[in-house]
């Protein structure tokens, strides 16, 4: 948003005349440092203020006082800001206020509160944005009474998402608290007040050059103390989020007292570790949480995309963990599916279908219908409308809910049939996402995974072990296409073009990237699926050679390698899928997956979700990621569902794509 014209967001639908919005928009002058005039702000403000009418004060601060409002001209509640002027010459702070209507302005993100409109109306200058309906996060810290960790991450984590986005505009927040943050009413954190935001390329510096301390002392970082206008950035916001997280998870703050005190102690005292309050918390989760605060730049988190990166991670294994916990022993037998395969003259369980994580999908949609619904009748009054959508919503939601929970009773009997090589028939459940793609839902399950020496398994293929995938999670039914990369990279590294055809010629670090930008641009978590999830998609509850059968004739079917790909690949989609409906697996480009690569890793495995090694000895190991999954030129040996390769993390070639994961419930 430029200094001297309003810009609304993309709710407000059109551009209002100057007249509309009450008054011209005053506009500073950047060359000089000289702004529009300032008057100090009266005590009283008019119940009819422009275009809008004042309904009741929603709060006070030291940079000015915000009503909730009534918008007439669109009829719509919004937050209406007036800033404090005390004196005729605060140019200062005018420029401040208008600033944070520039920064908000270029923002959009569900976590990022939208700025609506700015001006002056009869001397006084306003500004008004979104009313975030719910609770100030302050109201939910508590002295001595933490959050729940999996809570606290995950609101952390989504403000985390918020400001990265807001970093990559060159927007540093500069006062991060709880105070700043308001919990909408679906629970979803949304960062408010970029009063103290700074450009950081837009020249406005100068605003601080004094050497002025800004911002709130307990959640400042040192730099930030410090005054030091050269060091202040990201990382600012970084340790300011970190302070929050220690606070939501202790129900303290780690350092307290009189300003001065704190001040001093922010510079010279390594924070206390979290679980010196809180002795049952995750030492991971304190990792994270101290490593935000660091006391050096550096030493932190390199962007706000790495901490969503740690915490994501880290809800991700606590809430498969919790998966897998709750499904143990006596109940675990109730809800396990009856598919029974043959290995070594015993019988073993087959893929799991836990109903809960079913449920828990069917229920989001039916929640997110009624919502729609209701935001679609309610500024129209049609009580009688949205009650009979509701109940027809209503029975829909009965009606999915039981076909969902009956079409995994179906499921289970069909992957019997795919056990035995045959083609497995699904019940689908599909989404298509933001850029096109198309994922599938993949059931959480059991499966041998690896192979044997009866069939031409390699040695890094054993032993063939159980392996438990206790969470489901939806996988891209395609490899990446070249057009879906380029619509979230901005380029396309492939040698063989072509918009459907399978993207190559990309590292294991571009497919990561490739999944943390789309995962932020939908504000959600896509990853590369790890070893084991690969092989269980592979498989879709085969024990096969391939996931058709022990025919490799059959390859010819599914799969482009060297007898029919004629040296290039070829586009997505073209052959018969495998049981869950996925294409391509056996051929066309190998897939990098998450996992360092270990040639004896079988003999160590986890039977449950297992992740790879684990950093410190897999660097050892020469850097190298898993790739899985034949290629244009693979032979049928090497197309197989058990078939291991490698690639140096750092390098891509002509041979190599990949798929996605998005993760359930984010």
């Amino acid at each position: 948003m430029s200094g001297d014209a309003k810009r609304p967001s993309s709710r407000q639908g059109r551009s209002l005349p100057h007249s509309e919005a009450g008054g011209d928009t005053p506009r500073p002058n950047h060359e000089t440092g000289s702004s529009a005039r300032v008057t100090k702000t009266p005590d009283k403000i008019s119940r009819k203020f422009g275009r809008y009418r004042i309904i009741r004060r929603l709060g006070k601060g030291g940079m000015g006082t915000v009503f909730l409002a009534e918008d007439t001209q669109l009829q719509r509640e919004v937050a209406l800001k007036i800033p404090q002027f005390e004196s005729d010459d605060d140019h200062e702070l005018l420029e401040r206020f208008y600033r944070e209507a520039r920064a908000a302005a270029t923002l959009n993100h569900p976590n990022l509160c939208p700025v609506f409109d700015v001006g002056e109306i009869d001397g006084i200058h306003y500004l008004t944005m979104a009313y975030i309906e719910g609770q100030e996060l302050s109201g939910l810290v508590r002295a001595g009474e933490p959050l729940a960790a999996e809570q606290a991450s995950a609101i952390v984590h989504k403000v985390a998402l918020g400001m990265a986005e807001a970093h990559e505009k060159g927007i540093v927040h500069r006062d991060l608290k709880p105070a700043n943050i308001s919990m909408n009413q679906r629970g979803e954190p949304v960062v408010m007040d970029f009063g103290l935001a700074r450009l950081n390329n837009s020249g406005d510096a100068r605003l601080t050059k004094s050497g002025a301390v800004i911002g709130t002392p307990a959640y400042m970082a040192p730099e930030q103390i410090k005054g030091d206008v050269n060091a202040i950035g990201p990382g600012c916001d970084i340790y300011s989020l970190g302070v929050i997280l220690f606070e939501l998870l202790t129900g303290e703050i780690p350092f307290d007292g009189p300003i001065a005190a704190v001040l001093g102690q922010v510079l010279t005292q390594e924070p206390p570790p979290p679980s010196s309050f809180r002795s049952d918390l995750d030492l991971r989760l304190e990792a994270i949480c101290l490593k935000m605060m660091a006391k050096q730049r550096e030493d932190r988190y390199d962007s706000m995309f790495g901490v969503a990166d740690a915490l994501g991670e880290f809800l991700f294994e606590t809430t498969r963990a919790g998966v897998y916990a709750s499904t143990s022993g006596a109940h675990a037998a109730n809800v396990q599916a009856g598919a029974n395969e043959t290995i070594g003259g015993s019988t073993k369980s087959g893929p799991t279908v836990f109903t809960s994580e079913r449920f828990t999908v069917v229920s989001q949609f039916v929640r997110r219908s009624v919502e729609t619904v209701g935001q679609w009748a309610a500024p129209r009054k049609k009580s009688l409308g949205i009650a009979i959508a509701g109940a027809v919503l209503s029975l829909f939601g009965c009606m999915l809910a039981y076909q969902f929970f009956d079409d995994a009773d179906e499921g289970r009997s069909s992957r019997v049939d795919g056990a035995n090589g045959g083609d497995a028939t699904h019940s689908l459940n599909e989404i298509t996402n933001s850029i096109g793609m198309q994922l599938v839902l993949i059931p959480a399950g059991e499966f041998s995974m690896g192979d044997t020496a009866s069939h031409s398994g390699f040695d890094d293929e054993r032993p063939r072990h159980r392996v438990t995938i206790t969470k489901p999670f939806y996988m891209g039914a395609h490899e990446v296409t070249q057009k879906e990369y380029a619509a979230v990279m901005g380029n396309n590294p492939s040698f063989f073009k072509g918009d459907d055809r399978p993207v190559e010629s990309v590292s294991w670090n571009d497919a990561v990237e490739f999944c943390r930008k789309l995962g932020v641009q939908e504000n959600v978590v896509y990853r590369l699926p790890t070893e084991a999830e690969w092989e269980f998609a592979c498989r879709a509850g085969s024990s096969t050679s391939w996931h058709f059968g022990d025919d490799a004739n059959m390859l010819t079917d599914y799969a482009w390698s060297d007898d029919t790909a004629d040296g290039t690949t070829r586009e997505v989609g073209q052959l018969k899928p495998n049981g869950f409906g996925l294409f391509d697996f056996n051929g066309n480009v190998a897939e990098w997956c998450s996992d360092w690569y270990s040639f004896v890793y079988y003999s160590k495995s986890s039977p449950a979700d297992p992740q790879g090694p684990n950093d410190s000895n897999a660097k050892g190991l020469g850097n190298a990621k898993v790739v899985r999954g034949g290629s244009w030129d693979s032979t049928a040996a090497t197309c197989r569902a058990a078939y291991r390769g490698s690639n140096l993390m750092t390098d891509g070639n002509s041979r190599t794509g990949f798929r996605v994961v998005r993760v359930v419930g984010n």
